[in-house]
C-alpha cells in the first residue's frame, strides 16, 4: 500500500513541478463614476450575456470606483452598472475570445435620476437549469416555487432524481449510492439521517444545487449514481445583513419550518450563519410480499403498515473566514443538528401455507429514530498568483443515533381464532466518527489548459449496539440477533484532472484518480466478520460541444465504486412483521460501476441518455 500510494504521489508532485508559468486568466475590468467623474463605491456591477441578458457574475466597485470580474469564459457580453439615485447605464456589447485574455471596459458614468428614489434595486434572472460540462446546475434562488419548501422537496422535482421516504433512499437516473455535499464538503452520514437533515434545510437558504452524475476525479469515487451539491447561501455584501421566514402548511398531516440565516462582512472577517427548524406530520401507507419454499410447502406472506410519523429538526452552522492578507485565507465552520422522528405504526400480516390461510397477526410498532451530530471545519487557501491556488481542509464529524423500537403482536390462527400475544423491543445505538483531511492545488498550463491535483485521507470508525429482547415475565436477549459490532474502515487516495477550451464552442475535461481501501468489521465474540484492502483506478472523461445558443451536446465517461456502507454490513435488525425484518450482509462486496452517458440540451430542454455495467 505506502509502495502504490508513494508512487502515486511522486506521479503528481512530478506533474506539478513541469508545470510552466502561469498565465492570467480572462477577466474584465473597468471604472464606475459619476456624472462629474468622481468615483463610485459600492456600485453594483453586473456580467450579462449579450443574447438574453442572463447573469453570469456580479460585484461591486471598490473606493477607488474599480472593479474586477475573473475567471470569465469566452463569449459575447455586456456590463451593467447602477448606483442608488443614479440611471442604470449599461457598456457596448464586446466579446471575450481566446486572444483578449483581459478586457478593459473603460469608464462607466452614472447620471442622477429624473426622479429622487429611495432605493434601486437591479435583478437579472438566471435559468432554473444550467447544463455545465460536467454538471447540471439548478438555480433554486431563481424559483418562486420552491419558496417555504425545504431541499428534499426541490430535489424530489429535479430532474432524474427520485426520493423514497419509505426507505430514506435518493436515486439519480434510477440508480441509488448518492453521496451528497453541503458547500462543497461530504456530509459523511447514513443515508436514513442525510433525509432527515435535507428535510430541515429550508429552500429560502439555497443558493442553487449541482447534480454531477459522473463526478471529476476530483471527487471521491464512491457513489454509483454521483454527487449532489447543495450550495448554501452566503451574502457577498460587507455590512450587516439577515433574514427570517416562517412558513406552514397542511400535506397528509401538517407542517411548518421556521429560521433565518445573518451575515456580517468586513473587507477582512466575514461571520455568517444560519438556523433552520423544521416540523413534518406525516401518514406512510406501504405494503409487503414474501413467499419461501420449505420443505415441499410454498409459505407466502402478504402484509400491511400504516405509519404516523412526526419529524423534528433543528439544524445550526456557524462559521468565518478571515483574510490574512491578499493570497491567504483562513475559515473555520462548525455545523450540528438534532432530528427526531418518532412513529406509532397499525400492521397486518398474513401467513399462508400452499394457498391456505394459516395465521393472521396484528402488530403496533412506536420506534423512534433520533439523531445528532456536530461537524468542524478548518480550511486554509493560499493564492500563489491568480490561477495558482492551494486548499487544505480537516474536518471532524460525530454522529450518534439511537433507534428503539417496541412491537406488540397479536397471533390468530386463521382470521379470527386469538392464539397469544407477544412483546418485543429491540435497540441501536450507533456511534461515528470521522477525521478526514485533503489538500488541493490547481494551476494552468499554458493559456488553454488548468490542471487540479490533490491527496486526501479519510480516517471512520463505527461500533453498533444491537439488542433484540422479548418479554417472558422479564425481557429475555435474544442472542442470536443482538451484538456490539465494530467497523474501522480508511481510504487513501490522490487524483489529477485536466481541463481545456479547444476553442470557444469545445470543452474537454479527464482526470485519473486511485483510492486504497482498508475495511474491517467485527464484534466482541468474532473479528474480522470482514477483512478487506484493496487498490482502484478511477479515470473519467468529459466533452462539451455547444453547437449554437440553442444547441449543445455532451458526453462523458466515468468509473465508480460503491461500498457497503455500515447499514449494509453490520447485522442490526428493524422488524417490519414478526416474521420479518430488514438486517445488513457482512457478505457484502464493492461493486465497481463503467458509466457512459450522452445528452443533448435544446434551449430549455435536456435530453439525456446512459449507460452503467455494474460488477
Amino acid at each position: 500500500m505506502k509502495r502504490q500510494i508513494i508512487s502515486c504521489f511522486g506521479f503528481l508532485c512530478f506533474l506539478v513541478s513541469g508545470c510552466q508559468e502561469l498565465l492570467a486568466q480572462s477577466n474584465i475590468h473597468g471604472t464606475i463614476t459619476d456624472a462629474g467623474g468622481k468615483p463610485l463605491e459600492n456600485a453594483s456591477v453586473l456580467l450579462l450575456k449579450s443574447s438574453d441578458s442572463l447573469l453570469v457574475k456580479g460585484t461591486l466597485s471598490d473606493a477607488a470606483g474599480k472593479y474586477t470580474l475573473d475567471n470569465i469564459q469566452k463569449g459575447t457580453y455586456l456590463v451593467s452598472a447602477s448606483f442608488a439615485g443614479k440611471q442604470q447605464a449599461f457598456s457596448k456589447v464586446f466579446e471575450l475570445n481566446q486572444d483578449k485574455i483581459k478586457k478593459d471596459i473603460g469608464t462607466i458614468s452614472l447620471y442622477n435620476a429624473d426622479v429622487a428614489l429611495k432605493a434601486v434595486t437591479v435583478a437579472a434572472r438566471k435559468p432554473m437549469f444550467e447544463q455545465k460540462v460536467d454538471r447540471m446546475v439548478i438555480n433554486v434562488k431563481s424559483s418562486i416555487t420552491d419558496a417555504g419548501g425545504t431541499a428534499l422537496d426541490v430535489l424530489s422535482k429535479s430532474p432524474g432524481v427520485k426520493i423514497n421516504l419509505q426507505d430514506n433512499t435518493i436515486a439519480i437516473n434510477g440508480k441509488n449510492g448518492v453521496v451528497v455535499m453541503i458547500n462543497g464538503k461530504i456530509t459523511y452520514m447514513p443515508m436514513d439521517a442525510l433525509v432527515q437533515l435535507l428535510a430541515g434545510i429550508s429552500a429560502s437558504n439555497i443558493d442553487k444545487i449541482e447534480l454531477i452524475t459522473t463526478p471529476p476525479a476530483k471527487y471521491d469515487a464512491e457513489g454509483n449514481a454521483g454527487y449532489i451539491n447543495i450550495i448554501l447561501i452566503n451574502n457577498p455584501y460587507q455590512g450587516a445583513n439577515g433574514s427570517y421566514f416562517l412558513s406552514g402548511g397542511y400535506g397528509k398531516g401538517p407542517l411548518g419550518s421556521a429560521g433565518g440565516n445573518f451575515n456580517y462582512r468586513t473587507p477582512r472577517i466575514n461571520l455568517f450563519g444560519n438556523y433552520n427548524f423544521n416540523y413534518i406530520r406525516n401518514l406512510q401507507p406501504g405494503t409487503g410480499f414474501t413467499q419461501v419454499t420449505k420443505g415441499s410447502d410454498i409459505i407466502t406472506g402478504n402484509s400491511f403498515t400504516n405509519r404516523e410519523s412526526t419529524t423534528q429538526v433543528h439544524n445550526i452552522r456557524v462559521g468565518m473566514d478571515y483574510q490574512l492578507d491578499t493570497t491567504t485565507t483562513i475559515g473555520a465552520l462548525v455545523s450540528g443538528y438534532n432530528s427526531q422522528w418518532k412513529m406509532t405504526a397499525n400492521n397486518g400480516s398474513t401467513i399462508q401455507t400452499n394457498g391456505i390461510l394459516d395465521t393472521t397477526i396484528t402488530t403496533v410498532d412506536h420506534e423512534i429514530n433520533h439523531w445528532q451530530n456536530i461537524m468542524a471545519n478548518l480550511n486554509i487557501q493560499h493564492i500563489y498568483k491568480p490561477g495558482k491556488v492551494l486548499n487544505f481542509d480537516a474536518n471532524y464529524i460525530y454522529y450518534e443515533d439511537n433507534n428503539p423500537n417496541n412491537y406488540f403482536n397479536q397471533y390468530y390462527k386463521g382470521s379470527s381464532n386469538f392464539l397469544y400475544n407477544e412483546n418485543v423491543r429491540s435497540g441501536k445505538i450507533t456511534p461515528i466518527n470521522f477525521k478526514v483531511f485533503s489538500t488541493d492545488y490547481t494551476t494552468t498550463i499554458g493559456k488553454k489548459i488548468t490542471m487540479e491535483t490533490g491527496a486526501k485521507v479519510s480516517l471512520s470508525r463505527f461500533t453498533n449496539d444491537i439488542s433484540v429482547q422479548n418479554l417472558l415475565g422479564t425481557w429475555i436477549t435474544d442472542s442470536t440477533l443482538s451484538a456490539n459490532y465494530l467497523l474501522k474502515e480508511n481510504i487513501g487516495a490522490a487524483y489529477t484532472s485536466f481541463t481545456t477550451d479547444l476553442n470557444s464552442k469545445t470543452s474537454i475535461k479527464a482526470g485519473l484518480r486511485y483510492e486504497y481501501t482498508s475495511s474491517n468489521l467485527g464484534t466482541q465474540q468474532t473479528a474480522n466478520i470482514v477483512n478487506r484492502k484493496y487498490g482502484e483506478l478511477f479515470p473519467t472523461f468529459y466533452i462539451s460541444q455547444k453547437i449554437n445558443d440553442d444547441n449543445s451536446i455532451n458526453f462523458s465517461y466515468s468509473r465508480r465504486i460503491t461500498r457497503p456502507t455500515f447499514n449494509d454490513l453490520a447485522p442490526f435488525t428493524i422488524f417490519f412483521t414478526p416474521k420479518s425484518y430488514f438486517t445488513g450482509n457482512p457478505a457484502l462486496q464493492p461493486a465497481i460501476a463503467n458509466t457512459v452517458q450522452a445528452s443533448y440540451v435544446f434551449k430549455n430542454y435536456i435530453f439525456s441518455l446512459s449507460f452503467t455495467h455494474e460488477d
